[in-house]
């Protein structure tokens, strides 16, 4: 098993909520179960507990392993806890800033909601040795990654989705209802001037099976920056049912050659006077793998909702 020296890791996101409410999220303990932990006690002074474990706590199985204690607070704006982490101490900072939250779409995909008032969070953890993991570094990224996209889906009301890490087989699963016939919704997941609408940036795709399937995602990254080359051309599709299945390969996002390739499948079945659109993305070699994963399939399939509709 590789080690790896991971001095520090940053994660970031906006809620769509004010500081008062994103602070109450973390210091509430029902709350923090809702959308982090499946136990957790909090004493908000230096010197008390944010202490969490379970199913969904990352190596602290039991209440025994959870040594979190509170190092700093400051209402509304920081919180910073010790955690050790596979035997390596760690401290974790999170702070709040007022921000404005913006709805961030791909391609010429319609933002399905207005500008608003919002927080930034901000999450910093630094360590003090090596961690015993392999991949360590997309480990921790994706452990904030997903913790954060659960924490703005509990505030905005939306499903979090947490993971269980003893879970042999994770998966992401999602499904939405479409005001469209399959006909029409398999051609917003095939065709790419529909694609372009929801998910693709200059998408192009050779509609059979073992055919390309390209978003065109390089060189598309926000704030000017490109996208790393993610290995996303790679892509094939692996089933192709008319008007009924898509399944196509996916890469790790991060173009690591080390992780297997995963599996994403549309299934599409009718169901009144639209079609019921069922998700499921597959392959991941551990549970944290899933990262926000879920958060963002959700956004898509609401936007490629919208697409077909008006298709």
């Amino acid at each position: 098993m590789t080690t790896t020296t991971q001095p520090e890791l940053t994660s970031s996101l906006t809620m769509r909520a004010t500081p008062d409410r994103v602070w109450a999220a973390l210091t509430d303990a029902d709350a923090v179960r809702a959308w982090f932990a499946e136990h957790a006690e909090i004493d908000t002074r230096v010197g008390g507990a944010w202490r969490f474990w379970g199913r969904y706590s990352l190596g602290v199985p039991s209440r025994d392993a959870a040594d979190q204690t509170i190092v700093a607070v400051e209402p509304e704006k920081l919180l910073a806890f010790t955690w050790t982490w596979a035997g390596v101490p760690t401290r974790v900072e999170i702070t709040l800033e007022p921000d404005e939250w913006k709805e961030f779409t791909m391609g010429s995909a319609p933002a399905l909601r207005p500008n608003a008032p919002g927080c930034k969070v901000t999450v910093r953890q630094t360590f003090e040795g090596t961690l015993p993991y392999p991949r360590p570094e997309s480990l921790a990224d994706d452990h904030w990654r997903l913790s954060i996209a659960n924490l703005f889906a509990h505030l905005d009301g939306a499903e979090v989705s947490l993971v269980d890490h003893a879970d042999p087989s994770p998966e992401v699963r999602t499904s939405i209802f479409v005001e469209a016939p399959p006909s029409t919704v398999f051609r917003t997941l095939t065709e790419p001037e529909l694609l372009n609408q929801w998910i693709g940036m200059n998408a192009r795709v050779d509609p059979r099976v073992g055919g390309g399937f390209d978003l065109g995602w390089m060189g598309c990254g926000e704030e000017g920056k490109t996208l790393p080359d993610l290995g996303m051309s790679p892509m094939k599709i692996l089933e192709l049912e008319q008007d009924r299945r898509l399944a196509i390969s996916w890469p790790d996002w991060r173009g690591d050659e080390r992780v297997p390739m995963q599996k994403v499948t549309w299934d599409l079945t009718p169901e009144g006077s639209g079609t019921r659109v069922e998700l499921r993305h597959t392959g991941f070699v551990r549970a944290v793998d899933r990262s926000d994963f879920f958060q963002g399939w959700t956004g898509f399939l609401e936007t490629m909702a919208s697409v077909a509709k008006n298709a």
